[in-house]
């Protein structure tokens, strides 16, 4: 159907509940411009919640059509700092965009089809994965006097358009209010600080001209060391928070500096960002280390901290720093991302948790994905919907080979695992250890009961929130440990 046969001017709000409690509120407006385009402005707002572990968060998108009803070029920002781009030929043959909780996108597909939405189905429909750039294939078919998707969502329409979504998560649905439309701008939208604790000296790094942002903590007392704090990929900030999430990085270096491990911490920009690429992070970190060797002071033993991917980046830096005097590992991954790859398949294989899936086809499939992480990739990156920055991420991270990168680091390393973490596995810990046996280096393994990749305590009860409450803290007998085996591993006493 033509867009032009079709009014595009409407607002919507919607609140966002779980069960029978509403945490947040969604709305947008399409109208008509003067150049004959289409505009559809999406808010999101949720607020603290403690039942999901959610933190207050804004989000906003601008998505323009031409006069032929295509996606044109689709903005969006957040209170976090992230802000997406896509235009041109990602967005060719794409008819909505999913972008979670903006039910303003599906409202406004539902609009543009409505005669179709009115009928028996089912509809097919060509979508966008906002942040990733993934495309998604997604059918609506019949439920009742309702839509069920492809991917579970439930929907309710009348001769007004969409009224009610029941989302794939459970318990959460979003519904037609009469609420006003908000006018605000990201630009006004900030994010809590971070409360740094009592006893701590705390110097604030402004970006200005260079690529560094960050804070560097040490104690009011005596500091037996300093460390550059390389954090994992992922939108989070430099405390490692995001809008749902908390790692708790903030607090784990406060307390670090307190008991005399000083450090320093930086941002790596939002996920759309050329700073959320690997290549950008060892750039940044490079940068971070060649600071804190300023504000360390001369006689203060160096140490390099890296967590999740972070930790690969601080192995492949430590050749090139030497007056390192270590290198800390936290949740770090022992296999390349090749071998986990291969593993899991040959898992799924044995367990036949796939059903009906040659292991002829499967193997294709892994190789497809396996020259997509080489330079040589392109069309399988295509094929598989990711964008140029999602292909060049994983290609970036599939060349990190952390056991070849502790027989290179030529530093004592100290591995430290979450007896909890559920992203790595003892495995992965015992790759390291084995590595820099061979490698002859000084080497440690501390294994902390009770705690999480991020070293938080565990509740333990496979609710899956695991990783966003809040409220979750690092135990003082975890932190002093790990004070207490850097320490070690450097040869202070």
């Amino acid at each position: 159907m033509n867009l032009m046969q079709i009014d595009p001017n409407f607002h919507e709000t919607f609140d966002i509940s779980y069960r029978t409690n509403v945490f947040g509120q969604t709305s947008c407006r399409s109208r008509a411009l003067e150049d004959g385009t289409a505009e559809l402005v999406c808010w999101l707002e949720v607020q603290d919640f403690a039942a999901l572990a959610i933190r207050w968060y804004r989000r906003k998108s601008r998505l323009v059509r031409s006069r032929e009803g295509r996606l044109v070029s689709l903005e969006i920002r957040d209170s976090l700092g992230g802000h997406w781009v896509l235009e041109g030929p990602i967005l060719a043959g794409i008819e909505a965009i999913f972008d979670p909780y903006m039910v303003g996108h599906i409202s406004d597909l539902v609009h543009r089809r409505s005669s179709l939405f009115h009928g028996d189905g089912p509809i097919a429909v060509e979508m966008l994965e906002a942040e990733s750039g993934a495309r998604h294939a997604i059918r609506f078919s019949r439920e009742g006097t309702g839509w069920r998707s492809s991917t579970n969502e439930r929907l309710t329409i009348n001769h007004q358009g969409l009224r009610h979504v029941e989302t794939a998560a459970p318990g959460i649905s979003m519904t037609r209010s009469i609420d006003a439309m908000p006018e605000w701008d990201i630009a006004s939208a900030s994010p809590a600080r971070h409360e740094y604790l009592k006893g701590l000296e705390v110097t604030e790094i402004e970006k200005g001209d260079g690529i560094l942002e960050a804070t560097f903590v040490r104690s009011l007392g005596r500091s037996t060391a300093a460390a550059a704090f390389v954090g994992d990929i992922g939108p989070y900030d430099r405390n490692g928070r995001s809008a749902v999430a908390d790692l708790g990085t903030g607090e784990l270096l406060d307390h670090l500096a307190l008991v005399g491990i000083a450090s320093l911490r930086f941002e790596r920009g939002p996920p759309s960002s050329p700073g959320s690429q690997v290549s950008a992070l060892v750039e940044t970190a490079r940068a971070a280390w060649h600071r804190l060797r300023d504000l360390a002071g001369a006689g203060l033993p160096l140490v390099l901290i890296g967590q999740g991917i972070g930790a690969l980046v601080a192995l492949q830096l430590a050749p090139e720093f030497s007056d390192a005097a270590a290198v800390v590992l936290i949740a770090a991954p022992g296999q390349s991302l090749q071998e986990m790859l291969e593993n899991e398949a040959a898992l799924l294989l044995r367990n036949a948790v796939m059903p009906g899936v040659r292991e002829a086809d499967l193997r294709q499939g892994m190789g497809a994905f396996s020259r997509m992480l080489s330079s040589q990739g392109a069309a399988e990156a295509e094929h598989a919907g990711l964008d140029q920055r999602g292909a060049q991420l994983l290609r970036e991270i599939g060349a990190l080979d952390p056991c070849s990168l502790v027989l290179q680091a030529g530093k004592p390393i100290l591995v430290v695992r979450g007896a909890n973490d559920r992203t790595t596995s003892f495995e992965d810990a015992r790759l390291l250890m084995s590595a820099a046996k061979v490698a002859q280096v000084p080497s440690a393994l501390l294994v902390l009961q009770g705690v999480t990749q991020g070293l938080q305590a565990d509740p333990d009860d496979d609710s899956g929130l695991y990783a966003f409450d809040p409220k979750r803290t690092i135990p003082d007998a975890v932190l002093k440990r790990l004070a207490s085996a850097i320490e070690n591993i450097i040869g202070v006493k």
